[in-house]
């Protein structure tokens, strides 16, 4: 359940898009948030490949830009271009970037899983064990691993 704060924060966001305009200091949080996150993941990729032999001098050479641009860009978080994100995942890991989102207002939780009960859950498992034992109790498996010292491995139908 959401904080008052929480929903105080979120107020704008949660009237959907006919609510209030949102206010600048909040698109300035988030826009430097997404601005962190960015360069920290960039950054990142460049401390792994770094571990590969990558310098910011062979990186710069890569992409076609001066070693006083690359220190600065991953000298700190700055409002880089998505050009400029591109060439840098390129020249650092030859990856792009896949954009993905996810909400930031809570959803109710829908479609909840019916309650089990632990005795309902111990039966469930005897029965998974039984059909992949092929209907034999499976302590008899264990018994003939100790036994023999082998373990015994169920054989399994090309029906199954």
């Amino acid at each position: 359940m959401p904080t008052l704060q929480e929903e105080q924060f979120f107020a704008e966001l949660a009237a959907g898009h006919s609510g209030p305009p949102i206010p600048e200091a909040k698109r300035v949080y988030f826009q430097t948030r997404l601005r962190n996150r960015l360069f920290n993941y960039i950054l990142g990729k460049f401390v792994a490949e770094q571990k590969n032999g990558l310098t910011k001098a062979a990186l710069a050479r890569r992409i076609g830009k001066p070693p006083e641009m690359i220190n600065r860009w991953l000298g700190a978080p700055s409002n880089l271009t998505l050009d400029t994100v591109s060439d840098l995942l390129l020249g650092i890991c030859s990856e792009e970037l896949v954009p993905q989102s996810e909400t930031l207002l809570r959803e109710p939780q829908q479609n909840q899983l019916p309650a089990i009960s632990i005795k309902d859950m111990a039966s469930s498992v005897t029965n998974d064990s039984k059909s992949v034992s092929g209907g034999r109790d499976p302590s008899a498996t264990v018994n003939a691993e100790t036994t023999s010292g082998v373990k015994e491995l169920p054989t399994l139908s090309a029906a199954a």
